[in-house]
């Protein structure tokens, strides 16, 4: 058997493949197609002549085109067949356990049976292992019968791959009868049932063929063979004229030593060769000199590593290091490779560092189908009829930007006309689906256009829209329940022509959407080639798949290629860059037990093997320069340590950060100066990138503050409505104009919270975008509540003064006008939403029985004055040189007046009340998040006291709060006043007074602002108030970068309170 030893030749791998190449029996296999694909481009370079890249193939491919040859008749099992074998197993496991009589114990406990489905890719996964393990549960069996441990065998049958028609038993080894552990029977269970159903179909496991190999025509010649997991188990099963190339075979005299050594030269090197480095940096350096200093930089980092302090630092710092050698020409883009293990976890931020420095890059990550636009469109047409097609489900499914559908208007209106009629979800009853849109659709088209028009609908004919729908679910259920995958393609394609314009779909969605349906081939070609073997649902199958299945987006132009680690060692090149280099991120365990748990593996003695040095070890001899970078911390804060096979390349001598104390290189420059230099000209950056005094978040925050003192385009300065006022006098006035001149209660709660969000949602009046259909939400409850209590209140409005006697009768009056309300709510509304406001009201009346039933005694002997009563009458002082008077407006729940002719204030509430230090002005307590100051009850008291009733004005001797839902009342003013004195409320009406003029000043702050356009924001002692704020994203105080403070304090000055309290 031929070795291939050490090489003293930077292309040793390229010399031994042209040697070859003329013998065209002769195959090249690498351990991953990457690498294959590598050396096959790099021999074409070489040789300048097309080649045949069949000839060059990954160590899988192999596997299976040897082991082929040997079983002329049998195919390689694949990835579709397993996962196909894993659902019909599991699927025939859940029938018996309904039966009571699993055939799996503890692998899928019977209690979760029925859920098979995440656990197929687990299945599907340990089936390659099955072998090496029940050969080792076999050993441990053995063993513990020799030290006579053997225990008699648990109760339940062994003879039964019972789903296979043909034979519904087999004969179990005499040793399975011993094992007692539930999992290890299961395991081997399934084994035999594998092994069955790949004999019967005419397949073979490749990792289970240990030492079938023969002789054959063709040559094999397999690159670093250190790098594969299963080398052991095949290696003594090669054939004489398999030949091997260790990871030695890229060893440099360089590496022997253990030093950096010198970077072997590329052209473009070697043309500036004779340039001298400077002995300090200086500001704007030549190319000549950047060209020198970067092949300095790269002989220092050679198979060294250099630790950053977070991630951010670690991709800035390579992004920059590649702009400059791009624009330097000392490299192409195809001549740097870069690997990165979790590659996940770096790719965003690499997308973006790139972006910002013009640096092309093609991250070689796959994500699985079902995940990326076009493929994901499969998988949210299994959802929509999994929802029972609601009105979610249906909106991602119709609204997939990806997908260029035809009649893309009627998908809008059908899903504008759900959100109308609040199609939320379907229903069952029994066992029956029933679909809310059809039953919606049904009652909707008896409405008149009179209705239509009240309820807000002006798209297509209803009747239109549904014929729409119901050829669309057709269409898709046809799909779903198609009997096999190759009547699924039909109805796909059927779909997909009525629905879909595959001409427009993007460029970068088209070909996921072809490679599912090529993968849909697939299995349509692997459903006929089984016999006796049916496929219960296919399109469950299918979307399985897809969720499995990895694809790479090849993209367009050149870009410096960015792959996840291992899949590029061994790869050739004259620059490689491996990032995350950290302890946990470089190890790399072949494990001969995939998915068992670590007691399992030591009982049974499987052992894993540690193959990081062999990768190190390519890595560090594949290309002609190459180093690692580490964070010190992940995104998440924790610590990450080098992997200790590397050395570390200091930026400064024992820490020391003085340019004197840093240790000069060969050319005289030390590493940190070197660094500097290079990019201190980044105009993304202001100072050092790599430990500057200023940080990033510091530079933008000056950058944004500076753009208001510079006139952007058009003249116009940029400043901060949150620090400054408004200097726009048409868009002031009609602001004011908005507001009538009228002042409401509740704006002014919002005003004294945070000046800046009242002018956001009041006067600008941005709301947060309703992007989901909600059945009910508190708005819909409180307009039930109100309409209600309207119409009860006012009928007894007519009765006069109201008697506790008359509970009863009041209470056959409430019953009628719940009813009366149910009739008006439900009478427009979709089916769902119908069923929804029935069970809203019943919920409703029956808190309403019970506020009636407690607060009779209360109003017994009251008259009703008013029902949402129209206080306007309160005329705020006019300021001098002030454009308009205001006065304070709002409508009032329920104004009652008793014998004496006191008036008393009752304001509903739907949930939890205010608490009391928030209804009271006080000196001690100042407002909070928690407990801001709630001035409502106090703007209405002073607007009833300035409205004239019967003739004259009256004072309010009784305030009172209630809250429906939690049936509590808090009584605000009550001529008793409060019964001990650890309450706060209720107070007197004469205590209540400084509260009053508090409403008075706010008023004063209100005009102040809305005259001269300034909202500030509030000051950092009370910024609390924005972490609940709808409207923080738009004004952005929680995030910003230098704790943004505004003059705001939400309460009454110092000087004032103490004139008032």
């Amino acid at each position: 058997m031929l070795y291939y030893r050490y090489m003293d030749s930077p292309s040793a791998v390229l010399s031994i493949i042209l040697n070859h190449l003329q013998n065209r029996d002769v195959r090249f296999v690498f351990p991953s197609s990457v690498v294959a694909r590598h050396w096959a481009e790099t021999t074409c370079v070489a040789t300048d002549k097309p080649l045949d890249l069949r000839r060059f193939i990954a160590w899988d491919v192999f596997k299976e085109e040897a082991l082929s040859q040997r079983e002329e008749k049998l195919r390689p099992a694949n990835r579709l067949l397993r996962l196909l074998f894993a659902t019909h197993c599991l699927r025939e496991n859940k029938k018996h356990t309904q039966e009571g009589k699993p055939l799996l114990y503890e692998l899928i406990p019977p209690a979760y049976a029925a859920e098979y489905q995440v656990f197929v890719p687990y299945v599907a996964e340990l089936l390659p292992a099955l072998k090496k393990i029940v050969e080792a549960i076999a050993n441990q069996t053995a063993r513990t019968e020799q030290d006579g441990r053997a225990g008699s065998a648990p109760d339940g049958s062994i003879s039964a791959p019972l789903f296979f028609s043909d034979s519904l038993s087999f004969s179990m080894p005499s040793w399975f009868q011993q094992v007692q552990n539930p999992y290890y029977r299961d395991v081997v269970l399934l084994y035999h049932w594998y092994a069955q159903f790949l004999t019967k179909q005419g397949f073979f496991e490749p990792s289970w063929k240990e030492g079938e190999f023969s002789e054959n025509p063709a040559e094999w010649i397999i690159f670093f063979p250190e790098l594969l997991e299963d080398w052991d188990q095949f290696e003594g099963a090669l054939p004489p004229a398999v030949k091997r190339v260790p990871l030695s075979v890229l060893e440099r005299e360089d590496m022997q030593k253990g030093g950096a050594g010198d970077v072997p030269e590329n052209e473009a090197q070697r043309q500036h060769k004779e340039t001298p480095c400077l002995d300090s940096p200086v500001i704007g350096p030549s190319e000549e000199e950047k060209r020198a200093c970067l092949t300095t930089l790269l002989g220092e980092l050679h198979q060294g590593a250099l630790s950053f302090s977070t991630i951010r630092e670690e991709v800035r710092f390579v992004i920059l290091l590649l702009r400059e050698l791009l624009r330097s020409g000392l490299y192409r883009c195809q001549d740097i490779l870069i690997s990165i293990p979790e590659l996940e976890k770096y790719r965003e931020l690499l997308q973006l560092e790139s972006a910002l420095r013009d640096v092309p890059l093609q991250i070689q990550q796959g994500r699985f189908l079902a995940e990326l636009p076009g493929g994901s469109f499969f998988l949210r047409m299994q959802e929509v009829e999994a929802s029972l097609w609601s009105y979610d489900a249906l909106r991602y499914f119709l609204e997939d930007g990806a997908i260029p559908w035809k009649e893309r208007k009627k998908n809008l209106w059908l899903l504008e006309f759900g959100k109308l009629f609040r199609c939320l979800a379907g229903f069952r009853e029994g066992e029956t689906p029933q679909d809310v849109w059809l039953e919606t659709f049904k009652k909707v088209k008896t409405f008149s256009d009179q209705d239509l028009a009240a309820k807000g609908w002006y798209g297509p004919a209803v009747a239109e829209l549904e014929t729409y729908y119901q050829g669309l679910k057709r269409r898709v259920q046809k799909c779903l329940f198609a009997p096999s995958f190759d009547k699924l393609k039909q109805y796909l394609d059927e779909f997909i022509t009525a629905f879909i314009d595959r001409s427009a779909m993007d460029d970068l969605v088209d070909p996921v959407f072809a490679i599912a349906q090529d993968e849909l081939e697939q299995l349509i070609r692997l459903e006929a080639s089984l016999q006796d073997f049916a496929v219960e649902n296919p399109y469950a199958l299918f979307i399985q798949h897809l969720k499995q299945t990895p694809y790479v987006a090849q993209g367009k132009g050149a870009g410096i290629r960015v792959y996840p680690y291992r899949v590029a060692a061994g790869c050739g090149g004259s620059l490689h860059i491996v990032m995350n280099a950290s302890q946990d991120a470089l190890s790399v365990v072949a494990d001969e037990g995939p998915l068992l748990r670590e007691d399992r593996k030591a009982a049974l003695e499987i052992k894993s093997k540690d193959l990081t040095p062999f990768f190190i070890q390519a890595y560090k001899g594949g290309s002609d320069v190459v180093f690692f970078t580490v964070p010190q911390r992940t995104l998440d804060g924790s610590y990450c340590l080098p992997h200790q096979a590397l050395r570390i390349v200091e930026w400064n001598a024992g820490g020391a950060s003085s340019p004197g104390q840093v240790p000069r290189m060969s050319s005289g420059i030390s590493l940190g100066d070197l660094v500097n230099w290079l990019f201190q000209q980044d105009p993304y950056e202001k100072g050092d990138p790599l430990g500057g005094t200023e940080t990033a978040a510091q530079v933008l925050a000056a950058t944004r503050l500076a753009r208001r003192h510079y006139p952007q385009g058009g003249g116009h300065l940029w400043y901060d409505l949150r620090r400054e006022s408004l200097e726009d006098p048409a868009l002031l006035e009609k602001i004011q104009a908005r507001f009538k001149n009228e002042i409401s209660p509740s704006s002014l709660n919002l005003f004294l919270r945070c000046p800046y969000a009242w002018f956001l949602q009041q006067a600008l009046r941005i709301q947060e975008q309703e992007t989901e259909v909600v059945t009910v939400d508190a708005r819909d409850e409180g307009l039930v509540y109100h309409a209600i209590l309207e119409g009860f209140f006012k009928e007894l409005q007519k009765e006069g003064t109201l008697e506790g006697g008359q509970l009863e009768r009041y209470q056959k009056i409430l019953e009628t006008h719940i009813e009366g309300v149910r009739k008006t709510f439900t009478r427009q509304e979709g089916v769902f939403q119908e069923e929804v406001y029935n069970m809203l009201i019943t919920r409703i009346g029956g808190r309403l029985r019970d506020y009636l039933a407690q607060d009779m005694e209360n109003l017994s002997g009251h008259r009703i004055v008013g029902v949402e009563f129209d206080g306007a009458f309160y005329a705020l002082p006019r300021k001098e040189g002030a454009a308009s008077s205001y006065r304070l407006a709002g409508r009032i729940d329920l104004l009652t007046m008793d014998r004496e002719g006191n008036l008393m204030i009752t304001d509903f509430k739907r949930k939890r009340l205010p608490d009391p230090g928030a209804l009271l002005l006080q000196e001690s307590a100042l407002p909070s998040r928690e407990n801001m100051y709630d001035l409502q009850i106090a703007a209405y008291i002073r607007m009833v006291e300035h409205t004239p009733i019967e003739e004259k004005c009256r004072k309010v001797h009784r305030a009172r709060l209630y809250s429906l839902e939690e049936g509590n009342l808090q009584k605000v003013i009550d001529p008793i006043g409060s019964a001990t004195n650890s309450r706060r409320l209720p107070v007197t009406r004469d205590s209540y007074e400084a509260t009053l003029e508090m409403v008075d000043w706010l008023c004063e702050a209100y005009i102040e602002a809305l005259e001269s356009g300034d909202f500030p924001v509030p000051d950092l002692e009370h910024q609390e108030v924005c972490e609940d704020c709808s409207v923080r994203s738009v004004c952005r105080v929680p995030f910003a970068a230098d704790r943004l403070s505004g003059r705001w304090k939400g309460y009454a000055p110092e000087e004032w309170r103490a004139t008032r309290l």
